[in-house]
């Protein structure tokens, strides 16, 4: 997985469908997209995951039956410099 760290209110996720012919595509947005913790961070429609409060989610992004999730760990409180997000990309199709 890798590891990104930001210094922003909100991270911009995105999802690409790796398909059998070996061509990708950009699902970001007709993927349903899913927080396990709303509490320490919510995600939108398109993937935009604002982070709450301390503590730590998984973000979920499902299409055609596939799950890609992300690990969003907020270290500080909104409005603070840094916030430490990991990724595990969507998988083949």
């Amino acid at each position: 997985p890798v590891t990104l760290t930001i210094g922003a209110s909100t991270q911009q996720f995105t999802a690409t469908c790796h398909w059998s012919d070996s061509s990708t595509s950009d699902c970001t947005y007709v993927a349903a997209w899913t927080s396990s913790n709303m509490a320490v961070a919510t995600v939108n429609t398109d993937g935009l995951a604002t982070p709450l409060t301390v503590g730590g989610s998984t973000i979920s992004a499902v299409y055609s039956g596939v799950t890609g999730t992300a690990s969003l760990t907020s270290q500080n409180q909104p409005g603070s410099s840094w916030y430490g997000m990991g990724w595990k990309g969507l998988g083949n199709r």
